[in-house]
């Protein structure tokens, strides 16, 4: 049987890509701090999966 979905459990698209931007950013600048990659590698890599993606 389906069950209702209250919409206050819903987030938001807006909700939900800025939690998504949040987490990002902390694993982003816990893995910079502890020395597992550098700012440098990250933007690299970032561009890398943007030529991917274009393809």
């Amino acid at each position: 049987m389906a069950t209702k979905v209250n919409s206050s459990d819903v987030l938001s698209l807006r909700e939900a890509l800025s939690m998504e931007i949040i987490i990002n950013q902390a694993l982003v600048d816990v893995l910079v701090a502890k020395g597992i990659l550098t700012q440098q590698e990250l933007m690299t890599k970032i561009e890398e999966i943007r030529k991917e993606m274009a393809v």
